[in-house]
């Protein structure tokens, strides 16, 4: 999926995940949807990062600073105006979960 989703198929990265989910009832975790979420990014693609990490809400997969970061840098070529959908999204997956570390740190 990681490979997939580096070489920017991403329609491809997406049929292995629900494959996955249908034929061998394993559920996507927090490393696979970051790398979908980065493959997203690197196109630019905003709203295709938005329907991943409302997959992962949909699923109660903890977003980590990496998804955040991948999310943020998705908006770098449409604008950062058009991010507030998505943080306020993960603003209300934060309010969901006791624990959520998914907010970026100066390392990253």
């Amino acid at each position: 999926i990681n490979a997939l989703a580096k070489a920017g198929e991403l329609e491809a990265a997406h049929r292995l995940v629900e494959i996955m989910q249908v034929r061998s009832r394993v559920k996507p975790n927090v490393v696979i949807y970051n790398s979908l979420l980065a493959g997203h990014a690197r196109k630019g693609d905003s709203d295709g990062c938005a329907r991943v990490l409302e997959s992962m809400r949909r699923n109660k997969v903890e977003p980590t600073a990496v998804s955040s970061m991948s999310l943020f840098n998705s908006y770098k070529s449409t604008g950062f105006h058009t991010a507030i959908p998505a943080v306020d999204s993960l603003d209300r997956m934060a309010e969901t979960w006791d624990v959520f570390d998914a907010h970026p740190s100066t390392l990253t």
